[in-house]
């Protein structure tokens, strides 16, 4: 029974009144997936895993006015920080090699050098995951709603149903995870030597010539940082059940007439630090 504006005088007499119970919230949906890292990146950093999201917030009550009741949606978080890069990767491993070169003047020389290989490249971060969606707030279940208006009851009786549940926030999304630097490169050294090209000495280009050949192993490459998770989406308000609702200055007067009550909706995210309001019950607010 809906009876609104100033103007409005409504008399109830023996009237069952059954009203079913709010309908629930929806729950919010997950969050996007965070981006892997790829390849590599500078500078280096220390590797470390992104930040991560701020839950949204519960919601508040669901609010009344003239044209009823209106559930309240949680609060949506924020998306989860990029991670770090990877720290620098490990040096490449050296060796003692016998090496020839030019000796400067067109022949060959060899020497006893320490040949390494090149360091491991730095692994870039993954990018954060987006916030939950939040839930959105469950319906009420009145019997007689007033607003404003002068609304009398005699020997009547009003069953409504239980308060709709609020919808639990959804969770971040999955973050990005780290990509692995790769392996530095093997160092070189002139493995072979000959004095060339073939008919320098009458051209007079003679000049040493190098075949060369691999020496230390290149160092590991680093872990980039995963992304962090998104924040929860709030939970979303819960119903009310009252036999009758008065508000705007309206007022019903009830005699020789029963009540019954349902149960208040529980808020969504019910427990959690970003729980949505739970409904109230009872003859009336």
């Amino acid at each position: 029974v809906f009876a609104t504006g100033a103007s409005t005088q409504l008399s109830l007499t023996n009237v069952d009144i059954q009203v079913a119970g709010g309908g629930s919230g929806s729950s919010g949906s997950a969050g996007s997936v965070g981006t892997s890292g790829s390849g590599s990146c500078t500078p280096a950093s220390d590797g470390a895993k992104g930040a991560p999201g701020t839950p949204g917030p519960g919601a508040t009550a669901g609010t009344y006015s003239a044209t009823g009741y209106t559930p309240t949606p949680g609060g949506t978080g924020t998306a989860g920080a990029t991670g770090d890069n990877g720290a620098a990767g490990s040096a490449g491993t050296c060796v003692s090699v016998s090496s020839c070169a030019d000796d400067g003047s067109g022949s060959c020389a060899s020497s006893t050098i320490s040949c390494c290989g090149s360091p491991g490249y730095i692994g870039c971060p993954g990018t954060g995951s987006g916030p939950g969606a939040p839930g959105t707030g469950g319906g009420s279940s009145i019997g007689i709603f007033d607003w404003a208006a002068a609304v009398t009851v005699t020997g009547s009786a009003v069953v409504t149903g239980n308060g709709g549940a609020g919808g639990n926030g959804g969770a971040g999304g999955p973050p990005g995870s780290g990509s692995q630097g790769a392996a530095g490169l093997a160092g070189k050294y002139g493995a072979a030597c000959h004095v060339g090209p073939s008919n320098c000495a009458l051209t007079c280009t003679c000049h040493c010539i190098a075949t060369f050949g691999s020496c230390g192993a290149g160092g590991a490459g680093s872990l980039g940082g995963a992304g962090g998770t998104g924040g929860a989406g709030g939970g979303g308000s819960a119903g009310d059940s009252y036999c009758w609702y008065q508000g705007g200055g309206g007022a019903v007067s009830a005699s020789s007439s029963m009540c019954a009550s349902g149960q208040p909706g529980q808020g969504g995210n019910a427990g959690s630090s970003n729980a949505g309001a739970s409904g109230n019950a009872g003859l009336h607010n």
